[in-house]
């Protein structure tokens, strides 16, 4: 009985670590760092030259992504999707401060891209950011 039991624990440990270890493997890691906005449509906004964002990854499947003009949001990833979902909204006072924004956000190289909906209004808005070399 004491075999049998040594077995049955082992097998439990192993098969645990297995679905650990493969959540990790199929994780699309959006990699830390900052973004150039290179196009946006949507929300009646135009191309902003002068606006990135800062990726940071705080756990294995969560990040916080940060704009240089206010707004945060935190999205976690979708293994089924294979893509990041979360919310971004304004942190100081903005015209659009208080609103939030629901985003699905991959990653395709060295380019982001930002989709989702204005969660009032249900407007779609995608916006496009580039990592420099």
């Amino acid at each position: 009985m004491k075999s049998f039991n040594k077995l049955t624990t082992v097998y439990c440990v192993s098969f645990i670590l297995i679905l650990s270890v493969s959540s990790v493997c199929y994780s699309q890691t959006i990699k830390n760092g900052t973004y150039k906005q290179t196009s946006v449509s949507g929300l009646g906004w135009g191309d902003c030259a002068t606006c990135n964002i800062t990726i940071e990854n705080v756990t294995p499947d969560i990040i916080k992504i940060i704009s240089n003009n206010g707004w945060i949001g935190f999205a976690v990833y979708d293994i089924k999707e294979d893509k990041y979902n979360g919310a971004w909204q304004w942190k100081k006072e903005h015209p659009w401060n208080g609103h939030i924004f629901d985003c699905s956000i991959f990653q395709d190289g060295r380019v982001i891209n930002l989709i989702g909906t204005h969660r009032n209004s249900g407007e779609k808005y995608s916006i496009t950011y580039r990592k420099d070399k």
